[in-house]
């Protein structure tokens, strides 16, 4: 992501606003929009260390994964084990 696209978007600057404050799930999911997947894996990880449960660690690394471009086809044998 560009500079100049960075700064011109307003889901961006929402995004930096949202983790300034300490609002990581808000943050990863303006970054997503933005298109920044850096960003909103970045952010994933972050809602992992802070999950008060196991459960919500592996949902929010699971969305990190979907950012990072690491989602399972179907077809996949990791599909089957429950990925």
């Amino acid at each position: 992501m560009s500079f100049w696209k960075r700064m011109l978007s307003a889901d961006y600057r929402a995004a930096v606003a949202a983790e300034a404050s300490g609002n990581v799930a808000a943050a990863a999911e303006r970054y997503g929009v933005a298109g920044d997947r850096a960003g909103a894996v970045r952010m994933h990880v972050a809602r992992a260390e802070r999950a008060a449960d196991r459960g919500a660690a592996i949902a929010a690394l699971r969305d990190a994964v979907h950012w990072a471009g690491g989602d399972p086809t179907p077809d996949d044998p990791r599909w089957i084990i429950g990925w």
